[in-house]
């Protein structure tokens, strides 16, 4: 078993439609490059660590935006965020 640290996955251009990510409180070691995520919902916490998003698309997803902090190892890079033009609330 190896001593040193957990290996980076790396997706790179996949489609992810209606998933659910829970990130929160985890050292994720991946990055999503080029990825799509539509209909999506990310959780990710202060404590959430090594995860990566460049150049993403996210369409429909319950986030707007995403914060770099490198301390953390969180990397954000030219992502875009396609929100739906009808924001009515519909209980």
């Amino acid at each position: 078993m190896s001593a040193g640290p957990p290996e980076e996955r790396v997706i790179w251009r996949k489609r992810f439609q209606g998933q659910h990510f829970d990130f929160r409180g985890k050292s994720i070691f991946t990055r999503f490059d080029g990825c799509e995520f539509v209909k999506c919902t990310l959780l990710i916490d202060y404590l959430t660590e090594q995860l990566a998003f460049t150049a993403c698309v996210f369409k429909d997803c319950n986030i707007d935006k995403l914060e770099q902090d490198e301390g953390r190892g969180l990397y954000v890079r030219d992502n875009f965020f396609d929100r739906p033009l009808d924001r009515s609330f519909h209980p």
